[in-house]
């Protein structure tokens, strides 16, 4: 089959919603609309897992150069989207998605995950821990709200509740100091280099894969100061002098100066602070549509 009908975003295995449409002869906006109302209509009591995330709705770029709303789904998404299409040929492409599911999942299973995927997995395990505080929280205010009417009412509850937020709140903060996503900005800039800059820079240039990590990194750090750069009207490399010039004139140490990046000239200025964490949202919106286009994130 010349085109492929499984893609990979983030380690997981999904179709888009286009491709299902074209393949089972649905329009795009029917299959949206059938989206949404499965989304909708899922019963509370029935799951303790939204459906929603089995369908990740994101942007593609239409013939008109405009954007349009399309979904990513997962095999469970698919599954259920699909389960009332009928016919013969309906059935025959059911097969063929299942067989891509099962292919690719094997191909996932049987690859090591790159630096890439796995900050990307542990920055989803930070989500987790974050919506999993959220419902405890929101379940806490209710459980005070009914015991200001009902008195004692459930008050162990309330207790467990309590002691439940706290633990997790002790462990997503262990997790955040370990991963550093939300520690110091350099740490923060070095996170989004390996997880957005690389990932997308390979996928815009496929020839970056002959490098070696080592040599990949070193050419990928000079394209993403040259690129912020000139997002920010800034001469990084006269900056990083002026400030090795002022460290020597205070008295540090040799070694200290000739550690000294342009990371530190970016974190040290107010202005460069702002410039850097818009230029990384700008980034990291144009990384999710680029994979939205290719379903490809490795190097």
């Amino acid at each position: 089959m010349d085109k492929q009908l499984v893609l990979v975003q983030n380690n997981q295995v999904v179709v888009s919603s286009r491709d299902i449409a074209e393949h089972f002869e649905k329009e795009h906006k029917h299959v949206l609309e059938s989206i949404k109302k499965l989304i909708e209509n899922q019963p509370a009591e029935n799951s303790t897992r939204s459906i929603s995330t089995w369908f990740y709705e994101t942007t593609y770029i239409d013939q008109k150069g405009e954007q349009r709303k399309q979904y990513l789904i997962n095999r469970d998404g698919f599954s259920l989207l699909v389960m009332g299409f009928t016919g013969q040929k309906a059935l025959e492409w059911k097969i063929k998605y299942i067989e891509a599911f099962n292919a690719m999942e094997e191909h996932l299973r049987q690859k090591p995950m790159t630096l890439a995927e796995q900050l990307y997995m542990q920055a989803k395990i930070n989500i987790e821990y974050e919506k999993r505080l959220t419902s405890l929280e929101v379940q806490q205010a209710e459980d005070v709200a009914k015991l200001s009417s009902e008195q004692t009412k459930n008050t162990m509850d309330i207790v467990a509740t309590q002691l439940a937020v706290k633990d997790i709140r002790r462990d997503l903060d262990q997790t955040k100091r370990d991963m550093s996503v939300n520690g110091n900005l350099k740490e923060h800039i070095h996170s989004f280099f390996t997880v957005t800059f690389v990932p997308m820079k390979c996928l815009e240039n496929p020839d970056l894969e002959e490098y070696d990590s080592k040599e990949l990194y070193r050419i990928l750090w000079n394209d993403f100061y040259k690129d912020f750069s000139e997002q920010a009207h800034v001469n990084l490399t006269r900056r990083l002098t002026e400030m090795k010039k002022n460290k020597t004139e205070a008295g540090v140490s040799k070694t200290k100066i000739e550690k000294t990046t342009k990371l530190d000239v970016i974190v040290n200025d107010d202005y460069l602070i702002r410039e850097i964490k818009n230029y990384m949202k700008y980034m990291e919106t144009q990384y999710d549509i680029l994979l939205s286009l290719s379903g490809d994130r490795e190097c």
